[in-house]
C-alpha cells in the first residue's frame, strides 16, 4: 500500500512539473470547464495523459483520459482551446451524468473495446440518447467557460476519425453521420438557451422579476447550472429585499448580474394592507438569505468569479441597515481583499456611507472616482434633486405605437422562434434597422444598436453618460449586468444600454 502510493504521488509530481505546453493548456481548459460546471457530485475528475494511441479519449474511476496522440491532433488547430474544450466537456458530460456505459468507453474506441458492447437496440439507443446528452451539456458548458466547441466540433471530428482510421459506421455506437447531426442539433438547442438566457437578462434590466426567474429557472432545469445562472438569480432576490424597504429603495445598488427556489415578489406582498414593520423586515432578510445562497453557490462553481463575492458584501451592507447593527470592523479589509477596481470599491463604500453604516467618510475624494451609480446616490442622499425630477417625462419613445399594435396584432413576421414546454415562449424577428423579442405573447422588447439609433430618431452613436442624461434626464434605476450600464426610465418605457459610459442601444418594452 506504502508502495502504490508512492508511485502516485511520484506520477503526480510528474505531472505538475513535467507537462508540455499541449498539457499545460489542454489542463487550462479542462479546469475551467470543471469550474463553470462547479458540481460536487460527484467529484469533479482529475485529468491523465497517456501514451496509448488507440482511444482518443475515455472516462474510467473518476478520472478522464486523454491520449497524448490526440492531445497534439487537438493542438493542431488554430482554435485548439475550442477543439480541446469539445473533447474534454464531451468526457466530463458522460462523468457528470452518472452515464454509466462510459465508465469504460469514452470519446470512441477501439474494435476490443467495441466487442465488450452490448448489442441490443435498447443499449444502442440509450448510447446514443446519452451522446446526445453529452454534447449538448458539454457545448453548453464550454462556452459558458468561455469556449465555443461546438462551433469546430464537426473538424474535429473529422480530424479524429481519420488520423484514428475509424470507419464511419461503427455497431453500436453512432456513425459519424450521426455525431455530425447531433453536434448541428446541438448548436440550435445551445442558441436557444442563449436566447433564454438573453431573455432573462432583458426581464432583469425592464425589473420584470418574475419572468426573470422563470427564465434562469428554464435553464437550471436543463441540468446546465453556471456561476451565472446563480449570480443572477441571488441578484434578483437581493433586488427584490431592496424594494421591499422604501428608504432602501430609493438608491440605486452597485449589484453585479451576470446570470432555485420560488420567491413571492413585493407586489404580492404589498396586496396586504397593514404589513407590519416586523414582517417587511422578515421579508427582506428571507429575501436576503436566497440572495446569498445563489451567490455562494454561484462562487463554489468558481472560486475566482468576483461578482457573487461583491453582491455578497452588499447583501451584508442591506442585513445591517435593516437589522440597525454596525459593521463588522473587517468589512473594509475583506473589500480590499476583493482587488477591485477603485471605482467599484468607491461605490460600495459611498453606499455604506449613504446608509449611514460608517460615521464618516470623504464623499468628495471619493466621489471622483465612482461610477453614475455614486453620483445618483449622492443627489438622492444629499436630496438635491426630488422623485419627480429624476426622468425627463416628455422624451418620447419611438417605437410606443409598434409595440400598442404588436399586443394586438402578435409578431406575425418570425425568423426564430423557440419553445421551451414548460412556459416559455420567444419570438424574433429581425429587421434591418432593429430586433423585435415577443415574450409568451405579452411582453414585447424592441432592441435598436447604436449603428441604427440615428436612423430612428437622429441620435449620434458617440452619445457619453453625460450627454444621455441631458437630452433624457435620470433615469429610475440603474442596473449593472456583465459590464454593460443599463439605464431603465421605467414611466416612458426604454432602456439605454451604456457600454464604458458610451451609448450602446436602447431597448424599447411594454
Amino acid at each position: 500500500m506504502q508502495f502504490k502510493t508512492s508511485i502516485l504521488l511520484c506520477f503526480f509530481i510528474g505531472i505538475s512539473y513535467g507537462q508540455t505546453k499541449n498539457e499545460v493548456l489542454a489542463q487550462k481548459v479542462f479546469n475551467n470547464i470543471t469550474n463553470s460546471v462547479g458540481n460536487n457530485f460527484p467529484s469533479p475528475p482529475k485529468l491523465n495523459f497517456i501514451n496509448s494511441v488507440d482511444k482518443i479519449a475515455y472516462t474510467y474511476n473518476g478520472s478522464v483520459f486523454l491520449e497524448k496522440k490526440a492531445l497534439n491532433l487537438l493542438c493542431s488547430f488554430d482554435d485548439s482551446q475550442d477543439a480541446l474544450a469539445y473533447v474534454l466537456s464531451h468526457e466530463l458530460a458522460h462523468h457528470y451524468l452518472n452515464h454509466t456505459w462510459m465508465k469504460n468507453i469514452g470519446f470512441t474506441y477501439t474494435s476490443e473495446l467495441k466487442n465488450q458492447l452490448n448489442k441490443d437496440v435498447k443499449s444502442i439507443n440509450n448510447r446514443k440518447i446519452e451522446e446526445t446528452q453529452a454534447d449538448l451539456f458539454g457545448g453548453f458548458f464550454s462556452q459558458i467557460s468561455g469556449y465555443n466547441s461546438l462551433t469546430i466540433a464537426e473538424n474535429v471530428l473529422k480530424l479524429l476519425y481519420k488520423n484514428y482510421n475509424l470507419p464511419e459506421t461503427i455497431e453500436g455506437y453512432p456513425s459519424l453521420t450521426d455525431r455530425e447531426n447531433i453536434v448541428k442539433n446541438n448548436l440550435e438547442e445551445l442558441d436557444k438557451l442563449s436566447i433564454v438566457f438573453k431573455m432573462g437578462n432583458l426581464m432583469v434590466a425592464t425589473e420584470d422579476y418574475k419572468n426573470a426567474l422563470k427564465c434562469y429557472e428554464h435553464i437550471l432545469s436543463k441540468k446546465f447550472t453556471s456561476r451565472e445562472i446563480y449570480n443572477n438569480l441571488g441578484a434578483i432576490y437581493l433586488k427584490q429585499a431592496i424594494d421591499f424597504d422604501d428608504n432602501l429603495s430609493k438608491y440605486s445598488f452597485p449589484i453585479l448580474f451576470e446570470e432555485n427556489t420560488r420567491a413571492t415578489t413585493k407586489d404580492i406582498y404589498r396586496r396586504f394592507d397593514g404589513l407590519s414593520e416586523s414582517k417587511i423586515k422578515d421579508t427582506i432578510i428571507y429575501h436576503l438569505n436566497l440572495a446569498d445562497d445563489a451567490f455562494n453557490r454561484s462562487s463554489v462553481l468558481d472560486k475566482n468569479f468576483m461578482k457573487p463575492k461583491v453582491n455578497l458584501l452588499i447583501s451584508e451592507l442591506i442585513n445591517n441597515k435593516i437589522t440597525k447593527t454596525n459593521l463588522d470592523l473587517d468589512f473594509g479589509k475583506r473589500l480590499e481583499q476583493l482587488k477591485l477596481s477603485i471605482t467599484d470599491e468607491n461605490d460600495i463604500n459611498l453606499l455604506s456611507f449613504y446608509l449611514g453604516l460608517v460615521p464618516k467618510i470623504d464623499e468628495n475624494e471619493k466621489i471622483k472616482k465612482s461610477s453614475i451609480i455614486s453620483k445618483y446616490n449622492k443627489e438622492v442622499f444629499h436630496n438635491t434633486t426630488s422623485s419627480d425630477s429624476l426622468q425627463n417625462l416628455n422624451v418620447k419613445n419611438e417605437f410606443s405605437n409598434l409595440i400598442n399594435e404588436l399586443k394586438f396584432t402578435h409578431l406575425n413576421k418570425v425568423d426564430k422562434t423557440i419553445s421551451s414546454g414548460d412556459g416559455i415562449n420567444i419570438k424574433i424577428n429581425k429587421t434591418t434597422n432593429y430586433e423585435v423579442y415577443e415574450y409568451n405573447k405579452s411582453k414585447y422588447f424592441i432592441e435598436v444598436s447604436k449603428a441604427n439609433l440615428s436612423k430612428i430618431n437622429g441620435l449620434s452613436e458617440n452619445l457619453d453618460k453625460d450627454a444621455i442624461f441631458t437630452k433624457f434626464g435620470k433615469p429610475t434605476s440603474i442596473y449593472k449586468i456583465n459590464n454593460l450600464l443599463y439605464l431603465n426610465y421605467s414611466k416612458n418605457k426604454f432602456v439605454i444600454v451604456l457600454s464604458e459610459n458610451q451609448l450602446l442601444e436602447i431597448i424599447y418594452y411594454n
